[in-house]
């Protein structure tokens, strides 16, 4: 088993790219041979209140 992370920084338009994210990169995974799971994760920050280093 093989597994994949992408970090991605903060956008500068959060609602552009939760649309184009869900429109164009999750279909996409559909499309790829041997994915057998798909985990996502939106940083809401950090323990301490601080803004997370990465958006998703």
């Amino acid at each position: 088993m093989q597994k994949i992370t992408v970090l991605y920084g903060h956008p500068t338009d959060p609602e552009a790219f939760e649309k184009y994210y869900k429109k164009n990169h999750l279909p996409l995974t559909a499309t790829m041979k041997g994915v057998a799971r798909l985990e996502l994760t939106k940083f809401l920050g950090t323990p301490d209140g601080h803004k997370a280093e990465y958006y998703r």
